[in-house]
């Protein structure tokens, strides 16, 4: 898609790029190697940028001819059920966080 394209722009929510793929998913090494070669393709990576706090989408659209939101999942859907708020217990978007940042250990044994 992006051959033969006028240079694209990423911008991303975070200090670093896709750092909520856990590794046992897609190891680090595979990860930053793709990166890799979508930058060295010619597309521009903005980190540590939130649309709509440090740039609005007027802004976005005035200084390109197409924009595409893939916005993902910022936050997670309380399900409203006993329990969901207790001690052990994360949303996704929590617990890929937490591991990813070294705030949590990845749990191994017991885990639904």
């Amino acid at each position: 898609m992006i051959r033969g394209c006028p240079p694209s722009i990423v911008t991303h929510r975070w200090n670093e790029a896709f750092g909520c793929i856990p590794a046992c998913r897609l190891p680090e090494e595979i990860l930053d190697g793709e990166i890799q070669r979508i930058l060295n393709l010619g597309v521009r990576l903005e980190l540590d940028t939130v649309i709509g706090r440090d740039i609005e989408v007027k802004e976005l659209q005035s200084r390109h001819d197409v924009l595409f939101l893939g916005i993902g999942a910022q936050k997670a859907l309380q399900l409203g059920v006993a329990g969901e708020d207790g001690p052990g217990v994360w949303s996704g978007t929590g617990y890929l966080h937490a591991v990813n940042w070294g705030l949590h250990q990845p749990c191994r044994d017991r885990m639904t």
